[in-house]
């Protein structure tokens, strides 16, 4: 099957909605190396970005020669610790046992069986269960 898109290789590319922006700068902005993580380390690829973001049409962007959108800026990188200077953030600490996290169950924090934990409400099972 023949690219439709053929015709416009060479040509400037601006998305035509925001879900196709995403996909585009999510394939190229996401994975190049002048859209750094960390802001303070390196700059941001910023005039481009912010150039389609206002609605100007980045020199960058363009259809290529098989008639597919690309970034002739990009340059893919791994995210790896070449020679950049960053590296990932340290894991955190594991949770403390005692900590109470959610969801959590009532009876076992009360440590008290005589109640009955229901999705509506909480009761007092000598009330319902009489012996």
């Amino acid at each position: 099957m023949k690219n439709p898109f053929l015709k416009f290789a060479g040509q400037p590319y601006m998305p035509s909605n925001g879900t196709e922006g995403m996909n585009f700068t999510g394939n190229f902005c996401d994975n190049c190396i002048h859209q750094h993580p960390d802001p303070d380390k390196k700059p941001q690829c910023e005039d481009i970005l912010l150039k389609s973001l206002c609605g100007d049409q980045p020199k960058e962007w363009i259809y290529d020669s098989e008639g597919s959108p690309t970034c002739t800026a990009f340059v893919d990188w791994n995210w790896g610790n070449d020679d950049d200077g960053w590296n990932e953030p340290p894991e955190p600490e594991p949770d403390d046992p005692n900590q109470l996290c959610f969801p959590y169950d009532i009876i076992d924090i009360l440590k008290d069986d005589s109640i009955l934990v229901t999705s509506k409400a909480i009761f007092e099972k000598e009330l319902f269960f009489k012996s």
